[in-house]
């Protein structure tokens, strides 16, 4: 199953919402629920945004990998037939 990147916004005043992010930028923030229902805010200091990325820590490890490293793991899976 794929695994959706979400956003749980909390205005100042208000509980917090999780959805599929529809717009996410520097400016504006707005997602759609899980009942189907689109939700917007204009990003200010007090508006919490936090992205929930299943696959975060995959992306991460991107960075650290060398074409070396990606180089010598195909060499020694070759070695395993």
């Amino acid at each position: 199953a794929v695994k959706e990147v979400t956003l749980t916004v909390t205005p100042p005043s208000g509980k917090p919402i999780t959805g599929t992010p529809v717009i996410f930028d520097d400016f504006d923030v707005a997602v759609r629920d899980s009942a189907g229902e689109y939700h917007a805010w204009k990003r200010t200091p007090d508006l919490k945004v936090v992205k929930n990325d299943p696959y975060a820590a995959h992306d991460e490890l991107l960075t650290q990998y060398t074409d070396k490293n990606m180089h010598d793991l195909l060499a020694y899976l070759v070695t395993l037939k």
